[in-house]
């Protein structure tokens, strides 16, 4: 997933990615697995924290062609 989605903190700092959940262009959900076996957008809802336990969430639409 690190080469799909990154974060950076104020000082440039790469952050973790968490995957929270996954949702197929079908509307299935998909928890915690990035698993594209179909065409069409996937929605995909992350989350990170800093080193100031700042959270942020995030959804991130993903096109997949085949």
């Amino acid at each position: 997933m690190t080469d799909i989605i990154k974060a950076w903190d104020y000082a440039e700092n790469e952050l973790r990615i968490q995957l929270m959940k996954v949702i197929s262009p079908d509307g299935t959900v998909l928890e915690n697995k990035l698993d594209f076996q179909m065409p069409g957008v996937y929605e995909v809802s992350v989350m990170t924290e800093d080193h100031d336990n700042r959270v942020r969430y995030a959804v991130v639409n993903i096109p997949v062609n085949e």
